[in-house]
């Protein structure tokens, strides 16, 4: 059996996602892979720009710094830029220096300790900085934890603005300003910066236009410290990486590149494996003012620099070579000692290579790797681990036996002394044994789902390529094919270390190569997990072979219960061209009089999804005017609450034949949380509370809601809710240009002729190019309707295959208010915007009889907004 397993599927999510964004499935699933949960936060993935970033000025202390420096340069007082000896430190300090001095700040300096000199900010350097006329630091990459140097800087006069990345302590230091999105009271929504990123939103305040010149840097620092590259780092690097490949490509760096005869275009791998350990090197073993002055080098000095850089690099590797041949026997000691973290100590090893050997044996073992060297009586270490073990926690956790300690949750570094070392291992072991099951060490690995070979089209790698750049949590997409036929197998390599395939899956015939494997064979049939990629020479799709296993034995998940079973369903309709925007038609409920016990008005509420989640804990029904929104609600939900994605249930017109099933599911108790539009029809019972999340559009849906009765009515609406019912009526009521536009398109498509003949999808490929949202054979129908009334179109024939169709091109002008069918829709549209204005304005008091409460309730909490 395979030790991979997969994520877990979500097809109603995935339909939904293609629908919208117009993506395949296999990518909208890898989205949903990588922690994406909302169809702006896809789009953002997928598609985010500069523009999109959230404001600098969201993050705490961020201004009240911006008017201190821009006072000091305006007063041409001495700065001081206080950095970090590792390429995030180095890169962050060279952006904040560039860009003060493009302020006009001519007194302004920086220092990079050595790793001689320790980390973080030290006092004796900041009193001899006093003395030389500073009166204001500026500190990157560090400093969050410096409270006894900050109140050295206060009782000195000396003005300190720390900006920092690293995980704060309870008490923060006593600064004139603390940037750090992971303080506490930081609103900032982006919590996951480097230091060179949080010093470019700081950079960006003080002049936008200077901190994007050094886009490059920031990307180059943010892979460096081995961030996550999603959200806002996403757009970090993207955007560097254009400027690392255009004709503006910085000195220092063409010239490290060139001195490691790197080859372009410059990628992820290219920063993670060429620039970033040469910038390292420089902090690891000599002095980072070298990696510096390369990166601010102009073209007269940049071979100088690189070449330095270059040389260190090259004794960083001979060290770290002979350092990490005895780690690894270290290691593999401390394994038999531990099967759940190593410890790895030494002392005649390079200080600066602590985390470079925690890393490569944390990558070897697959365990949370600690490395410490020491100096006498005193250690100094690092440690590396992945998602599934927090290094910041970990070091939180044994801080009674460390002097000193600091980092996040990937990585950390930390001081102790020889007597406290026992402790200090029996503390992280403790900490690895009370994790969660969940969050401890296991074989399994997953894969993003199960592909056919055949479906690997040029047009479906090129979506995929819309995931780059990949690194840490978002590594390159991983499927597996089942059922692979092994055709013919070859060694390659000079010592025959790797395996060139040739495979067969049906009519897919592909190439694979499994690097590292070569001493292994495959059974004839396989299913097997690889990385698909483009082969430089053929482009062609190639298979980069991660594992193989006896065909038949990948683990796959059937959800047997209803939720899974309606949400199955749901996206297969999802992929016929039906109008999922549009209202459907509503049966409203019986006269008789249903009363409910309150009405608790949220309208407006600015945290309404937040409100949501909060009240699923009785029976409840979500009602929502339409089928994509239905399938939006139940996604969400689905997403953030997955150990109760069995008790959500989907309901929409198209699911007409599950109605029954729902009513005897709800008979029965097995309905606690409803999602559903008014299509539904009928009653709610007096135990379930009714939370209308969206703008209903027609009469009949109102008065629906009206009789429809439930314990509570919660109205949990907006103002945007009115802004999307406006983009979807649309569908409904095509305006004008729309309209033109597709006459226009009949005409160039008919080619002098008078008739034409189109296909569906390429009629709705048009119409959505027009900006409709994702419209269906219901707008196709009302735009021909309408073209056809005033005697420009006449259909012919309408069948599965097409549409035949005659131009009439008639002589004299035609109004569109002529068209009774353009005039209905004009005029049901008008008359939804009304009902929705006055649901949205309308008194609670007023609102509390027409929907027959007893009283109105201010919902507790979330009543204030």
């Amino acid at each position: 059996m395979s030790s991979w397993i997969p994520f877990p599927q979500q097809p109603l999510a995935c339909a939904l996602w293609a629908r919208e964004l117009g993506i395949d499935p296999v990518l909208a699933q890898i989205l949903l892979n990588r922690g994406v949960k909302t169809l702006e936060e896809a789009d953002f993935f997928l598609n985010g720009r500069l523009a999109q970033l959230p404001p600098p000025g969201k993050m705490k202390d961020l201004e009240r710094a911006v008017k201190r420096i821009r006072s000091a340069v305006a007063n041409q007082e001495k700065i001081l830029v206080w950095g970090d000896y590792d390429a995030d430190g180095i890169t962050a300090t060279v952006l904040l220096v560039s860009v003060l001095k493009h302020l006009g700040a001519e007194e302004v300096t920086y220092h990079l300790p050595t790793r001689a000199d320790g980390y973080g900010l030290k006092g004796d350097f900041l009193r001899a900085a006093k003395e030389q006329g500073v009166s204001l630091v500026l500190t990157v990459d560090c400093g969050v934890k410096a409270s006894e140097e900050a109140r050295l800087c206060k009782l000195m006069g000396l003005d300190l603005i720390i900006t920092d990345h690293h995980e704060p302590s309870d008490e923060l230091p006593e600064a004139w300003a603390v940037i750090n999105p992971r303080r506490p009271d930081c609103p900032y929504p982006f919590k996951e910066l480097a230091g060179v990123g949080v010093a470019f939103k700081l950079a960006t305040a003080l002049s936008r236009e200077a901190a994007e010149e050094w886009l490059d840097v920031v990307a180059l620092g943010t892979v460096a410290d081995v961030m996550p590259l999603v959200g806002e780092n996403r757009v970090l690097v993207r955007e560097g990486l254009k400027l690392f490949n255009s004709s503006r490509l910085r000195p220092g760096l063409a010239g490290l590149l060139s001195a490691a005869g790197a080859s372009l275009p410059v990628t992820v791998r290219t920063l993670s494996f060429v620039l970033a350990p040469r910038l390292n090197a420089a902090g690891r073993i000599g002095d980072p003012d070298v990696a510096a002055r390369c990166l601010l080098a102009v073209e007269e000095e940049a071979e100088q620099w690189s070449r330095k850089l270059e040389e260190l690099n090259r004794e960083r590797q001979r060290w770290e070579n002979a350092c990490l041949k005895e780690a690894d026997l270290l290691a593999k000691r401390a394994r038999e000692a531990s099967s759940r973290v190593l410890v790895v100590e030494a002392s005649d090893w390079p200080v600066g290579l602590t985390g470079l050997i925690a890393q490569r044996l944390h990558s070897l073992y697959q365990l949370p790797a600690f490395v410490i060297v020491w100096e006498g009586e005193v250690g100094r270490g690092s440690g590396r681990a992945d998602e599934s073990f927090n290094v910041y926690q970990a070091l939180s956790h044994a801080s009674p036996y460390l002097l000193d300690y600091g980092g996040h949750a990937g990585a950390g570094g930390f001081t102790l002394t020889r007597e406290s070392f026992p402790h200090f291992v029996a503390s992280l072991e403790e900490y690895a044994r009370n994790l969660p099951p969940d969050r401890t060490y296991h074989a399994c690995r997953y894969f993003d789902a199960v592909l056919e070979l055949e479906k690997l089209t040029p047009r479906l790698m090129e979506e995929l390529g819309r995931l780059e750049p990949f690194g840490p949590g978002n590594p390159p997409p991983r499927l597996v094919a089942q059922g692979v036929e092994v055709v013919e197998v070859r060694r390659v390599g000079k010592e025959e270390e790797h395996l060139r395939l040739r495979l067969r899956q049906g009519r897919a015939c592909l190439e694979g190569v499994a690097f590292g494997r070569g001493g292994e064979e495959l059974p004839r049939l396989v299913d097997l997990v690889f990385e698909p990629s483009i082969n430089e020479l053929t482009g062609q799709p190639e298979l980069k072979i991660l594992d193989w296993w006896p065909a038949g034995q990948t683990v796959s998940f059937i959800q047997p219960f209803p939720a899974a079973i309606l949400a199955r369903e749901a996206a297969s309709r999802l992929s016929l061209p039906f109008d999922v925007h549009l209202p459907e038609k509503t049966t409203p409920s019986l006269p008789r009089i249903c009363r409910r016990e309150a009405l608790v008005d949220l309208r407006e509420h600015p945290d309404r999804w937040r409100v949501l989640l909060s009240w699923l804990d009785a029976p409840v029904a979500v009602v929502v005017a339409t089928p994509a929104r239905a399938c939006e609600v139940v996604t969400y939900l689905s997403l953030h609450l997955p150990e109760r994605a069995d008790q959500i249930l989907l309901f929409y017109g198209g699911l007409e034949d599950y109605k029954e099933w729902l009513r005897k599911l709800a008979t029965a108790g097995e309905l606690p949380i409803l999602v559903t539009t008014p299509a539904l029809g009928g009653r709610f019972s007096s135990e379930r509370d009714v939370i209308l999340f969206d703008l209903l559009f027609s009469r009949e849906q109102w008065e629906w809601l009206r009789g429809a009765g439930g314990r509570r009515l919660i109205l949990l609406f907006n103002r945007q809710d009115r802004e999307a019912a406006r983009q979807r009526l649309h569908l409904l009521a095509p305006p004008r240009r729309v309209l033109l536009d597709f006459y226009r398109f009949l005409v160039r498509k008919a080619q002098g002729s008078n008739e034409v003949w189109l296909k569906p999808e390429e009629a709705l490929a048009r119409l959505k190019s027009a900006y409709l949202l994702s419209p269906g054979k219901e707008t196709l129908r009302t735009v021909l309707q309408i073209l056809t009334e005033l005697d420009l179109v006449k259909e012919l024939a309408n069948g599965e295959e097409g549409l035949y169709l005659r131009l009439t091109r008639p002589k004299t002008r035609r109004f569109l208010p002529e068209a009774p069918t353009f005039a209905a829709r004009h005029a049901f549209k008008r008359e939804v915007l009304s009902f929705q204005r006055y649901f949205l304005e309308a008194p609670a008091e007023e609102l509390k009889e027409f929907f027959r409460c007893d009283i109105i309730d201010p919902g507790g909490s979330y009543g204030a907004l």
